[in-house]
């Protein structure tokens, strides 16, 4: 039952933000040319955003009071509770980029389309 350490967990985020900010950026630069990719990009991006709040909003107050090392089962491992919360919130943070992404897909390939 091994929980994975704070620089990972960072790493993950920040690589996460880093990646999705360059999304932005790569659909910026591409949002012109090829509209329609866009917007279905940014519909999925969507979806994946809404199933990321979902996953959290029903998996959060079910470990919310589970003890930092006390053992539970999640995702079919027996795990802590801390290493739980960490992944649900870093599940939530995937999903908050997922929304920003789509938000700046569709405000750029909308407009170009209609």
């Amino acid at each position: 039952m091994s929980e994975p350490s704070h620089a990972v967990i960072a790493s993950v985020r920040m690589l996460t933000s880093f990646l999705f900010s360059a999304l932005i950026v790569f659909v910026i630069a591409i949002g012109y040319r090829y509209p329609f990719l866009l917007s279905a990009l940014g519909f999925l991006f969507l979806c994946i955003a809404i199933a990321g709040f979902v996953f959290s909003a029903i998996e959060s107050p079910r470990y919310q009071n589970v003890f930092d090392y006390e053992a539970a089962h999640f995702g079919g491992k027996e795990r802590n509770g801390k290493a739980i919360r960490n992944i649900i919130v870093t599940i939530l943070v995937i999903a908050i980029w997922s929304l920003a992404s789509a938000i700046t897909m569709l405000a750029v390939s909308l407009p170009i389309i209609f």
